[in-house]
């Protein structure tokens, strides 16, 4: 998928329900420049989410990874049930979405969320997974920046994947 393509989407949608087409929902991995992404996106059906600030909000600290997982999937769905009621129109733009691929979280309360009236626009900054590593890492140390990049585009499926 194109950014132009995502734009018709949007555009539609300003006037109108969208119908998901070929049994894929609007759930869409912009991997790009955020301020792009803002840019295709009109003003009154722009909405953000970071999933940073969420996480921010657990009732507590997890200690391990199952346990980030499950609170961080908690916190998704009961703000994304109070965003549902919100507004008619919307497309959600989520970012820090490194933390749903670290921690393995589902993509399912996203999918819950979309409709013919809500888009879900995951964000993974290119500047985030295309940096040179530093030169002096020790040897045990494997850096892989594309991580949730490639995580999220096979959660997601390529066809809903837009490279800008």
């Amino acid at each position: 998928m194109t950014p132009d393509d995502l734009r018709q989407i949007v555009d539609r949608l300003a006037h109108g329900p969208v119908v998901a087409t070929a049994g894929v929902r609007h759930l869409y991995l912009w991997y790009g420049d955020p301020d792009r992404l803002e840019e295709i996106v009109p003003a009154p059906l722009l909405q953000r989410l970071d999933l940073y600030e969420l996480a921010r909000q657990l009732p507590r600290t997890p200690y391990a990874a199952d346990e980030a997982r499950r609170l961080l999937r908690e916190q998704i769905k009961q703000e994304l049930h109070a965003r549902a009621t919100s507004s008619d129109r919307q497309v959600l733009v989520v970012s820090g979405c490194n933390l749903l691929a670290r921690y393995n979280v589902p993509l399912q309360p996203f999918y819950s969320f979309t409709s013919d009236h809500r888009v879900v626009i995951l964000v993974v900054p290119r500047a985030d997974a295309e940096f040179p590593p530093p030169p002096r890492l020790p040897d045990f140390v494997r850096l892989a920046t594309t991580v949730p990049f490639d995580a999220l585009s096979q959660a997601v499926g390529e066809k809903n994947v837009i490279r800008e």
